[in-house]
């Protein structure tokens, strides 16, 4: 990263530490908090953006000590639920009191690169005009509802109260004052936590009056060359099958036990969209529902044994799934919703970066209740798909209660994925690519950079049509045994 600092912006930055400075070896003003995941292939993440800031650190700042720059895997009894925020945040503000040379704290994702050079632009613009040890400060790059959404509980922005939040990918910034007021407001109780940032600015805006800044700097894509970004995530750390490797790519696909759940009502509706658009992809899919019925010429439903399909919550079923996964041998298993929308090219890809035989893997997009306070525990919600290698599955299904269900209908993402998953202690494994809900749920300018891996929702929305516009360039290389095609500048 040491390469993206111009060598005004080093000056700039020199300046900028000087006037923090008052002594020879000085503290560094600012803490960072790195969001990051257990397992190896996280934890590697997570160390390059710490060593990327230390390594330009100590370029230009050497009458300063190193900042402080904390991974959330180290805080001990609040890791698991660090993603929310709020349960470290007495933690910090413990740290800001110890050290009252603190004014900010950086809160990073593990694939976030830093410019600190940019950093100190931006911070010495503003001397002057703002003290973040008497001001509550939010910065960020500004996201927006344009229209409700389920994913926000449909709150409705008006021209009173609009809430803008940050996109985490960029990066999250904090002053002083801000986590100290914040954590005078705490514990923030919530149900379900969805949407963390989401939370964290409405609970700032609601509780303290705080808005947050949108700073254009802090960007989520890579930049133009005319840009001088503050920061960038690095997206392709998250692709680790190049688009070249065409057999590696099919033969881990080919690896994936794949159910589909579903039941007859959707045979016509759901699974023929399916047929429509990924599933040449996964030619070994088993569409599991509550009768046996040809849908397609070559393609059957299925029915597995001691099944009870219920209307919603689908526990038992699902377990049922793990079961049959087991015996299928295969290392990996995913389950689908009949209304997911899916890449199995990105999926592929994402998946590659994960060694599936040394430690057990629950993988999704991780939703949380009750883990606000620090308790309750995170699960993988399921629309967008739920992956689980085999020693996971071994895991769940020899706990002492062989992670019954208590009841058919009991929700499975929930009790399988979550419950049970926090009794084997089996960490619940977050991709920001795989969505629960419709590409319209959420910010355009949030998804677009991240290359999202799957949708779920047919509501409102042609599936076929949100195949072709997200995912069909992902996937054609698979199909004609190329490269990927470069998307031109109007295309995802």
């Amino acid at each position: 990263l040491i390469h993206f600092i111009k060598r005004s912006e080093m000056l700039v930055l020199l300046s900028f530490l000087v006037i923090f400075s008052s002594s020879v070896i000085d503290a560094a003003p600012v803490l960072f908090i790195i969001q990051t995941q257990p397992g190896t292939f996280h934890q590697g993440l997570a160390q390059t953006t710490r060593s990327n800031i230390l390594k330009q650190w100590s370029m230009v700042a050497k009458s300063m000590e190193p900042p402080e720059i904390i991974l959330t895997t180290e805080l001990g009894e609040q890791s698991d639920f660090a993603w929310t925020y709020f349960p470290f945040i007495p933690d910090i503000a413990q740290k800001l009191e110890d050290d009252p040379k603190l004014d900010y704290v950086g809160i990073l994702r593990e694939t976030t690169d830093l410019n600190l050079g940019a950093l100190g632009q931006y911070v010495q613009s503003s001397l002057g005009k703002i003290n973040p040890k008497e001001e509550s400060l939010f910065y960020g790059k500004g996201l927006k509802d344009e229209e409700p959404t389920i994913v926000h509980d449909f709150h409705q922005n008006t021209e009173e109260e609009t809430i803008m939040y940050p996109d985490p990918e960029a990066g999250i910034f904090l002053s002083r004052h801000l986590v100290l007021e914040l954590n005078k407001v705490l514990p923030v109780h919530k149900d379900f936590s969805i949407d963390p940032e989401y939370q964290l600015a409405e609970i700032l805006l609601k509780e303290l009056g705080v808005k947050l800044t949108h700073v254009a700097n802090l960007c989520s894509k890579s930049p133009k060359a005319s840009e001088s970004c503050i920061t960038q995530p690095r997206i392709k750390d998250y692709k680790c099958l190049k688009s070249k490797e065409v057999k590696a790519t099919l033969d881990l696909l080919n690896s994936l036990e794949v159910y589909v759940s579903t039941v007859q009502k959707f045979h016509q509706t759901r699974v023929t969209k399916i047929l429509e658009t990924y599933a040449d992809l996964l030619p070994q899919a088993q569409y599991i529902s509550d009768i046996e019925e040809e849908i397609s010429p070559g393609i059957k439903t299925k029915v597995l044994p001691y099944t009870v399909n219920t209307e919603n919550g689908h526990c038992n079923k699902t377990r049922t799934m793990i079961d049959s996964f087991i015996e299928s041998g295969k290392p990996w298993l995913l389950i689908l919703d009949d209304d997911t929308v899916l890449s199995p090219a990105r999926l592929a890809q994402l998946l590659s970066c994960y060694d599936g035989t040394e430690e057990p893997i629950i993988l999704g997009q991780r939703y949380g209740y009750s883990v606000t306070e620090g308790k309750g525990y995170n699960y993988v919600t399921g629309g967008g798909g739920k992956i689980i290698n085999r020693m996971a599955a071994i895991e769940l299904t020899t706990l002492q209660d062989g992670c019954g269900c208590p009841k058919a209908d009991t929700p499975e993402d929930m009790h399988i994925f979550g419950i049970c998953a926090r009794k084997a202690g089996i960490p619940i494994t977050h991709s920001h690519r795989m969505f629960q809900a419709r590409p319209p749920d959420y910010p355009f300018s949030m998804i677009s950079p991240r290359k999202p891996i799957s949708f779920h929702k047919h509501w409102e929305i042609d599936p076929v049509e949100v195949y072709y516009q997200w995912f069909k360039r992902a996937d054609d290389y698979l199909r004609d045994g190329k490269t990927e095609t470069p998307a031109s500048k109007d295309e995802l």
